[in-house]
């Protein structure tokens, strides 16, 4: 059994030690992995090889384990706090610009088929129109 001295906390490599990757933005996430060889190098950009397959091996950064502490509760999204309120801002604009009640919605209908745009009728016919 070796330990990695290159760890905050001493972490055992020993026959089939499984990692999870616990980060839920990379592709992998909930994946189990059997552990190929510990930490590539030091720093923030350590990587972990892992078994994929029989013979394929894949790095997988250790802070996208459960190996790297992991922070405490912190939601994670994909889209930054001023695209959030983008969207929201466009459904409220959105919802603003909806007929509220039935003979809105009836008007609605009327003036969509009557100004419809020729573009978004089919192209051709079974005449051979263009």
């Amino acid at each position: 059994m070796s330990t990695s001295t290159h760890l905050n906390a001493p972490i055992s490599f020993g026959d089939d030690q499984r990692i999870t990757v616990t980060d839920r933005t990379h592709p992998l996430y909930g994946r189990d992995f059997v552990l190929a060889a510990g930490p590539s190098s030091v720093g923030p950009f350590r990587q972990l090889l892992v078994v994929y397959r029989d013979d394929v091996f894949l790095k997988i950064p250790i802070s996208a384990t459960n190996l790297y502490p992991s922070a405490p509760d912190v939601p994670s999204a994909k889209l930054s706090t001023a695209s959030v309120r983008d969207f929201i801002r466009l459904v409220i604009g959105a919802k603003a610009q909806a007929p509220q009640s039935s003979d809105d919605m009836a008007e609605h209908d009327s003036l969509t088929s009557e100004t419809e745009s020729p573009l978004s009728k089919p192209h051709g016919s079974l005449e051979g129109e263009p």
